[in-house]
């Protein structure tokens, strides 16, 4: 890619040229460029290392400036400026009355619980998504192989008896495995359509699944049903009972398969999903008793998360929560930069009180922090911007 998105501030459209390689065709060219755009995120964050460098070569003036003028700053203080054009002077002190409520503290607490709750959330989710993986990629390259009269469990979690390979419908135009259920039904799967096996134990006779393989040919209908997850359908077919009746060695094959279980308990879970649980648990019971979780009912557990959003675009948000009655003010506006430049003033704050920076001079404990933060390759990228300022990622 080659060319010029625009300058911001200055530019509406750009030119970029996309020259594909080998590896993409034209299905993907075209997708790259008709897709909509992605929004640009700053990386920007304040660490040691980067105070003690920038510090190496600039005054805290210089800095401040620098700072206020990257674009992560920008970004903070278009969304302060946007939330306080959506919010008029009540809903402020709608926030207010909420935060002192329940304490400021009190609502990071809840925040914290619900964004953990929500990490814990989704790892059960990955760790059940790669445990069903791990299942059906055994389950594909075994199954070719599986004996006959095995238990096996379809994904749609009908649970039946494999009777051996069919080649059904002229022109062998549906190539599958016979399956009968533990009460009679007589279904035609595929390999995608298997979850998993039963144990050896529970399993019928091959010379019994040889007997009730008799029934697909006995079939006369045959319906097709979807299943989840899988490009093709199940069969299920309906043979005539009649001839079922009359013929002795089938009904003692069926009378042998209703006896049986395949399945008999549900399989055990792996070690780390049952782990997963007992943390998902104790987060659910930790967000239940939270006083915030109680109000949940008539909103005000939302209401809560809006007011502490507002405050943190604020400059103090403490003093926000604990002023009695305070008009709007356009401190919210600025409040992208001054927060951006408040961070960097408690870096440098507490490395003056270790002793790492001795006014604006690192000291042998201060070089360190900054050989470490290199070491890790955390690099500051200053790209000037067509605004006259700098972007600091």
């Amino acid at each position: 890619m080659a060319g010029r998105a625009g300058r911001r501030g200055k530019d509406t459209e750009g030119t970029v040229v996309i020259m594909r390689n080998r590896f993409e065709d034209v299905k993907m060219s075209h997708k790259i460029l008709t897709s909509p755009t992605d929004g640009i995120k700053s990386h920007f964050k304040t660490s040691y290392g980067l105070c003690v460098k920038l510090l190496e070569t600039k005054s805290l003036n210089d800095c401040k400036e620098l700072i206020e003028r990257g674009f992560g700053a920008y970004l903070l203080q278009k969304r302060a400026a946007k939330k306080t054009k959506e919010n008029v002077v009540n809903n402020v002190e709608q926030h207010r009355k909420i935060l002192q409520k329940y304490t400021l503290a009190g609502a990071r607490e809840y925040l914290k619980l619900l964004r953990r709750m929500e990490k814990e959330k989704k790892n059960y989710e990955f760790l059940v998504s790669k445990m069903l993986k791990s299942e059906y990629e055994l389950v594909q390259a075994i199954a070719e192989y599986m004996p006959v009269g095995i238990g096996i469990q379809l994904q749609n979690y009908e649970v039946g008896f494999f009777l051996g390979d069919v080649n059904w419908r002229s022109g062998n135009s549906f190539d599958g495995y016979g399956v009968i259920t533990k009460e009679g039904q007589v279904l035609l799967a595929r390999k995608e359509h298997i979850r998993s096996f039963a144990d050896t134990d529970d399993c019928i006779p091959p010379k019994t699944a040889q007997t009730l393989l008799e029934l697909v040919s006995l079939c006369n209908e045959w319906e097709e049903v979807a299943v989840e997850n899988c490009q093709t359908s199940l069969l299920v077919g309906a043979y005539p009972l009649n001839e079922v009746y009359n013929d002795v060695k089938i009904q003692h094959a069926l009378d042998t398969l209703s006896s049986r279980d395949p399945f008999p308990s549900p399989p055990q879970s792996p070690g780390s999903i049952i782990k997963q649980k007992s943390i998902l648990k104790t987060m659910e019971d930790q967000l239940k008793k939270h006083p915030i979780s109680l109000a949940l009912e008539v909103g005000e557990g939302e209401r809560v998360i809006e007011a502490l959003r507002y405050a943190s675009t604020l400059k103090d948000p403490m003093a926000f929560t604990n002023e009695k009655t305070k008009k709007l003010t356009n401190g919210a506006e600025d409040g992208g930069e001054i927060f951006a430049w408040k961070m960097f003033q408690n870096v440098y704050q507490i490395l003056q009180k270790f002793e790492a920076l001795k006014g604006t001079n690192a000291t042998d404990l201060g070089e360190m922090v900054c050989n470490m933060f290199c070491c890790r390759c955390f690099w500051i990228s200053l790209t000037i911007s067509f605004q006259g300022g700098i972007a600091v990622e």
